[in-house]
């Protein structure tokens, strides 16, 4: 299996980090208190065109996380930068780091394809899978939502999160019930039957010790990136800025 290593012992996860995890996704607390919650989903999408009801793409909702994340502040030293487009702009990253270079994550959004990905991409698709700061694939099949965090022969290695089960009523219920919230077995998909919108994310860690601490070593996170795409036809570019193109009348 390739991707980043999948860690299945619950038990060795930090409880209270685990637990704020958790209350930033409940749909019951107003705000700050639950950063990811449907209710402030929704009210994000709006801002995207997007009704309560409505498909909510990859693309989409990076952009939400990012919006969020930016609002509410759920995570202590961690930045969301999304890209629905394919194109990475450094500068873009530089200047939401300037003032403090902390951990990062990044989105990606791509579309390869109309009705189903070329067989062309999949090659580039895995190998950007095998970097040591992936985190995972936002994808699906028709429409269901997964979480792609792998490949085994010619089949993807995905998470299903959604079992259908009772709200929380309180914080202090989570721990009672915190383990229905994850997938027991990875499950597989074919290569061919992932759709052709899908977005992929990055972690960098901050300067005690690994990627994306320094301006450096995001350079060297986003040039070998960069090389990947280029050489394995990926649609994806990384750039310093976006272009700014002259409007005649």
């Amino acid at each position: 299996m390739k991707g980043r290593k999948l860690a299945c012992s619950i038990s060795q996860c930090c409880c209270s980090n685990l637990m704020h995890n958790f209350q930033s996704f409940m749909d019951n607390l107003a705000g700050s208190n639950a950063a990811f919650s449907i209710g402030n989903i929704i009210e994000a999408g709006l801002s995207h065109r997007r009704k309560p009801g409505d498909w909510y793409g990859p693309s989409t909702m990076i952009q939400i996380f990012e919006q969020l994340n930016n609002k509410f502040s759920p995570f202590e030293n961690l930045k969301v930068v999304a890209f629905a487009e394919g194109v990475v702009y450094t500068e873009v990253i530089e200047k939401k780091m300037s003032s403090n270079w902390c951990s990062l994550i990044l989105l990606i959004g791509f579309r390869l394809g109309l009705d189903h990905i070329n067989k062309e991409y999949f090659p580039a698709i895995l190998r950007l899978m095998q970097h040591k700061n992936f985190v995972g694939i936002s994808g699906g099949h028709g429409s269901g939502a997964l979480y792609i965090v792998g490949y085994k022969d010619k089949n993807f290695v995905y998470l299903d999160p959604h079992t259908a089960q009772p709200a929380v009523p309180t914080v202090e219920n989570l721990w009672a019930q915190h383990l229905s919230y994850h997938c027991r077995l990875p499950l597989f998909l074919e290569f061919s039957g992932m759709n052709t919108s899908f977005a992929a994310g990055r972690f960098g860690y901050n300067s005690k010790g690994f990627i994306c601490g320094t301006r450096r070593s995001m350079k060297n996170l986003c040039a070998t990136c960069r090389r990947r795409c280029a050489k394995l036809i990926l649609s994806c570019r990384y750039t310093k800025r976006n272009p700014r193109y002259p409007w005649r009348m």
